[in-house]
């Protein structure tokens, strides 16, 4: 019973050392802390005279900021926007969630894309302003059916196609 009493001794003994490390330790911290509190403060009110001056350049850049919000913002109006990505002679007319159309001035040639409600896409390729070709896609990107025309505007060839996007049926003019 005395050794186990030591030994309780002992452990509070250490326990309080141990307490007080730790005190003196967080104390140290918060001295340190306090320190450089006090020199950020300093720091502050010494450049508080510029930083006054600087309070109107800020203001205008805020009113330059509003400006350019009150111009871009309609902009951005996902039900009435049209955005265009250029690349060399290729642009790429997107409005929001959708790919429209597609021109490249290069070769004179003209994709324009139809969202039928059902899902399906029907892409029509126009060549120097004339229908060449007409491919009907489902809702899962597989082509349906595509159609291909002559320069007088008949139909040349006109391809069925499996569920699998597979030619199923070509029929000839």
């Amino acid at each position: 019973m005395l050794i186990v009493t030591m030994l309780a001794a002992v452990v509070s003994g250490l326990a309080g050392s141990v307490g007080l490390a730790v005190v003196l330790k967080m104390r140290r911290e918060n001295e340190s802390l306090v320190q450089h509190l006090e020199e950020v403060t300093r720091r502050v009110e010494a450049q508080g005279a510029s930083l006054s001056a600087l309070q109107g350049t800020n203001e205008i850049k805020f009113q330059q900021l509003c400006a350019l919000m009150a111009r871009t913002e309609p902009l951005l109006d996902p039900e009435a926007s049209q955005w265009i990505l250029k690349s060399g002679a290729v642009e790429k007319f997107f409005q929001p969630g959708r790919l429209t159309s597609v021109s490249n001035s290069q070769d004179s040639t003209d994709l324009q894309y139809e969202y039928t409600d059902e899902g399906r896409v029907v892409c029509s390729h126009y060549c120097e302003g004339s229908l060449r070709a007409r491919t009907e896609f489902s809702k899962h990107g597989a082509p349906l059916k595509g159609t291909y025309y002559g320069q007088d505007g008949s139909v040349v060839d006109e391809y069925l196609y499996d569920e699998l996007g597979q030619v199923a049926k070509v029929e000839k003019d």
